[in-house]
């Protein structure tokens, strides 16, 4: 790739990052609100769609390295893996804040007759 594609196709996976990551945590919320299985399941469409934005921008963050490498490399190989290594870090680290809420909402929807009906 020239470096103007590289440049259009990296800001594009930036801007992808961040707005699926914005979009995603603003629909997967405060999950410290969910006290009960009734809740959980009230709200899981919204944890799910949460949960697969946060995978889109995990994808994206995945992608920034592979684009990057080649222009990083010019200015040091050491410097360019570094930023390899630090971006599948970042990944490694964001993944749970995908499958938690993916978990919870699949644990919430599993069984509902499990829901306590007698209002206590």
């Amino acid at each position: 790739m020239d470096r103007r594609t590289t440049a259009r196709v990296t800001g594009l996976l930036f801007v992808t990052a961040t707005a699926a990551g914005a979009l995603g945590a603003g629909l997967i919320g405060d999950l410290d609100s969910l006290d009960s299985a009734r809740s959980v399941a009230d709200r899981s469409d919204s944890l799910t769609a949460g949960a697969l934005l946060v995978l889109v921008m995990a994808v994206a963050i995945a992608m920034i390295p592979p684009t990057l490498y080649p222009v990083l490399k010019e200015h040091g190989e050491a410097q360019a893996l570094g930023y390899v290594v630090a971006r599948t870090v970042e990944v490694v680290l964001v993944l749970p804040a995908a499958v938690g809420p993916l978990a919870l909402a699949a644990a919430g929807t599993g069984q509902p007759d499990a829901v306590d009906r007698s209002g206590r």
